[in-house]
């Protein structure tokens, strides 16, 4: 079976994974020296270390008759044949808190949305594993249009 890693996929949630790892490490350590809260300052570094190892688990697979993606919480397959329809969609994201189509020193950022169809139901799938910026997201939606047959 081939397996293949859309390269860029996850960057967007590995360097947004980095930032606020750092700022929860780093309240961490301020909890921890300046009020000698151990119990806040191990909480902190346990979310810091979350975001900082998690997101290299995270991205689009394109795998013989599926597409893995990995997300924050779970990783999951779509079948080829159960997409309907891929598109690019502004980002929502625990990391970023609200929807946004641009974040400042980044410029404008994108995730995936995949359309499936299962049991003739039609479901809306975001990928919030594979947010980036706008060209990067949309080279990978290309990628995956062309695995499930779809038109790039």
């Amino acid at each position: 079976m081939h397996h293949s890693a859309i390269c860029g996929s996850a960057r967007g949630v590995r360097v947004a994974g980095a930032v606020w790892a750092l700022f929860s490490m780093g309240g961490g350590v301020l909890l921890l020296l300046e009020y000698d809260l151990w119990p806040a300052a191990l909480a902190f570094a346990a979310v810091g270390g979350f975001l900082l190892i998690r997101p290299w688990f995270m991205g689009v697979w394109l795998e013989g008759d599926s597409i893995r993606v990995g997300g924050w919480f779970h990783s999951f397959r779509l079948s080829r044949s159960e997409v309907t329809g891929i598109e690019l969609e502004k980002c929502m994201s625990l990391l970023v808190g609200f929807q946004t189509g641009f974040l400042p020193f980044v410029g404008r950022v994108r995730m995936i949305q995949v359309e499936i169809v299962r049991k003739g139901r039609v479901r809306y799938v975001s990928l919030a594993g594979a947010i980036g910026r706008y060209n990067t997201v949309l080279k990978v939606v290309r990628e995956m249009r062309v695995h499930v047959g779809l038109p790039k």
